[in-house]
């Protein structure tokens, strides 16, 4: 009897506290939120010398402590093609080198209404990595000296290329403040990060 009684009283209280939750707008968005989001291909800069693209990766991981707030990783995936004018002393006629960053950082995000999760990163976990095997030249006129001359400026076009992604997505991917005009719809989230409308789309099993 006494372990029915027991029973009885955990189930009412987990009852309450699933009500209470319900009723807390932040608690419920924090919810929501919680997991994986991905974005379509953004453009970062777009010009005749340069033309790069990101793809963003949000990671809402909750706190064991707090409802509201939590732990987040974002990743972004950069592709970035540059056209470079040439070296005439070492033999290389004008080409376009085309590479892939990735770019992690880490902070921590808020549920601090219905419809806005407020975010703040730690720039100094900021890392970017370009494979300088992976970074692919494309020129006009390809001989025997320009093969060997790009091979030997590869590693300094991926630190360059690097660099480029670095301050590209700490000035554009990174500086985000808060998600506003949040809405979600099963596997689709609709936000405005600064002033520019976003849609997300989630990566993992919708949490119920």
């Amino acid at each position: 009897m006494k372990s029915l009684r027991f029973a009885a009283v955990c189930l009412g209280a987990a009852a309450i506290l699933s009500s209470l939750t319900s009723c807390d707008p932040e608690a419920k968005l924090a919810r929501n939120i919680t997991g994986t989001w991905g974005t379509t291909p953004e453009k970062l800069i777009d010009s005749d010398a340069m033309n790069a693209t990101a793809v963003r990766m949000f990671q809402f991981t909750p706190s064991m402590t707090d409802s509201k707030s939590g732990d987040l990783h974002m990743t972004a995936l950069v592709s970035i093609t540059n056209a470079m004018p040439g070296d005439s002393v070492a033999i290389i006629e004008p080409y376009t080198v085309t590479a892939s960053g990735l770019a992690t950082i880490s902070g921590i995000w808020a549920a601090i209404d219905d419809d806005e999760v407020s975010v703040h990163f730690d720039d100094s976990s900021l890392e970017v990595k370009v494979d300088p095997a992976a970074v692919m030249v494309s020129v006009n006129t390809l001989t025997n000296a320009t093969t060997s001359s790009i091979d030997s400026i590869r590693p300094a076009l991926a630190a360059s290329l690097q660099q480029q992604i670095t301050t590209a997505v700490r000035n554009q991917v990174f500086d985000i403040k808060k998600l506003d005009d949040i809405k979600i719809t099963k596997d689709l989230m609709s936000c405005e990060i600064n002033k520019h409308d976003v849609t997300l789309r989630r990566q993992d099993e919708v949490i119920k």
